[in-house]
């Protein structure tokens, strides 16, 4: 059952964000006509219905999505980095370097990330730079301790000491013994901190604080959704659908490594 479900879940995201991406190549980007705002799926023609500014609601779904996913891969990519650079970097500092990190780590863990990303947009104000340093003040420290804590534990074994004798040096370790192990450890997580980023980014721009007018992305499309939901319910349908189902999709691809680690 886990097999089939982790196989839907890679057809699901490749279905989606490959019909995005086609989409996006060889189509225009939706016409706004205003004598058809707010109109209910209609055939081929409309098939997920339109928009309050009459766009046809799935290829604006569909581009707005591939918007986030670029998005939130930037984001992702940052976190991962910055991650592994203060994990394996933070070995070559001494003990109380290493134990300020530490602690630096628990006070980010302390507080929801979503408390960052408001404190970031009260002092930044709404935009890409805002949702980009909330999403990785939210998604780097956790990654961080979880590297450091696994860098420790690699720091006891038994080849590190034999590399230590031979005479390998602090960043000839990190290079050739801490960073395959780190990275690994990273890869495992990085579908569950795709769904994270993605759904911060939905739950940013939904209040208003992600990107700009004129840039439609899944949590401003969420926005629009929501003033018209006895009107117009399909176009929350429409766009919650999908995130939904990715973000399921990156939790069931996430969870069997995460077995397998335990």
């Amino acid at each position: 059952m886990n097999r089939i479900a982790r196989n839907f879940s890679i057809f699901w995201l490749m279905l989606w964000f490959g019909s995005a991406a086609l989409l996006s190549v060889f189509c225009a980007s939706p016409a706004f006509e205003l004598s058809r705002a707010l109109a209910p799926p209609v055939g081929m023609h409309l098939p997920a219905g339109a928009d309050t500014y009459g766009r046809e609601l799935l290829q604006l779904t569909a581009r707005a999505s591939l918007l986030s996913l670029g998005f939130a891969v930037f984001c992702v990519g940052v976190s991962v980095l910055l991650a592994l650079l203060i994990a394996g970097g933070g070995m070559t500092f001494p003990k109380r370097l290493q134990q300020l990190l530490n602690s630096t780590l628990h006070f980010f863990l302390s507080f929801p990330s979503m408390l960052f990303a408001l404190a970031v947009a009260g002092l930044l104000g709404p935009g890409r730079s805002t949702v980009a340093l909330s999403i990785i003040l939210g998604s780097a420290p956790g990654l961080a301790r979880t590297l450091w804590v696994r860098a420790r534990e690699i720091a006891s074994m038994e080849f590190i000491w034999a590399a230590r004798s031979l005479g390998a040096g602090p960043w000839r370790l990190i290079v050739k013994h801490y960073m395959p192990h780190l990275i690994s450890l990273a890869r495992v997580k990085m579908p569950s901190l795709l769904a994270n980023a993605l759904l911060a980014e939905a739950s940013l721009s939904f209040l208003g604080l992600g990107f700009p007018v004129g840039e439609e992305s899944w949590g401003s499309l969420l926005a629009q959704g929501k003033d018209y939901l006895i009107e117009a319910p399909h176009i929350s349908l429409a766009v919650g659908l999908p995130l939904i189902l990715s973000l399921l999709a990156l939790d069931v691809i996430s969870k069997p490594h995460s077995r397998g680690l335990r």
